[in-house]
């Protein structure tokens, strides 16, 4: 059976359909084809606009990026107490900063009443500065992880001469994990 190429009028997709078809469905975007209009609709596959194959290329590339990026961005989240997840931020810091004030008040209001249990509250203040220096550092690694997202996104976007429409980073900040 012999094929002939064609591009889908609808997303620029290429595509090989037998050459007696007269319609022919996108498999990108389910787009319906009709294809006995004039030659200047369909591409012979040694006339395809290399320009159209870089863009269908950019554009997957772009789509693989926000994927990769849904992936990873979870790597940085923290599970809070009722299993919701969370990017963290330095609101987390100023509540560790509370919670160690608090237990290092505890602490020594303990020591005066009934010593043993200030060994608790070191353990408390122990236990929040750790979790506390894992957020610092997750939320770092977060920082530069983004930015390089941002910037490798921008990067395609230039070469597809696209401003950056909104993007991944608005669609997950509306998500709600649990």
């Amino acid at each position: 059976m012999k094929l002939r190429a064609i591009t889908c009028e609808q997303c620029s997709a290429p595509l090989e359909v037998p050459t007696k078809a007269t319609s022919a469905k996108c498999g990108y975007c389910n787009s319906l084809l009709q294809l006995n209009q004039p030659q200047s609709q369909s591409l012979k596959s040694s006339e395809i606009d290399s320009s159209s194959l870089d863009t269908i290329r950019l554009q997957n590339e772009l789509e693989r990026l926000d994927r990769e990026w849904m992936m990873k961005r979870e790597s940085f989240m923290i599970k809070g107490k009722n299993g919701e997840m969370s990017i963290p931020d330095t609101t987390m810091l100023v509540a560790s900063g509370f919670g160690i004030v608090f237990a290092g008040f505890w602490t020594l209001f303990t020591l005066f009443v009934f010593p043993p249990f200030a060994l608790f509250g070191g353990f408390m203040i122990f236990m929040i500065i750790t979790q506390t220096a894992k957020a610092k550092k997750k939320m770092e690694q977060y920082k530069v992880a983004h930015s390089q997202y941002r910037r490798k996104r921008q990067e395609i976007l230039s070469q597809l001469h696209q401003d950056d429409p909104p993007g991944i980073d608005n669609y997950l900040q509306e998500l709600t994990f649990n």
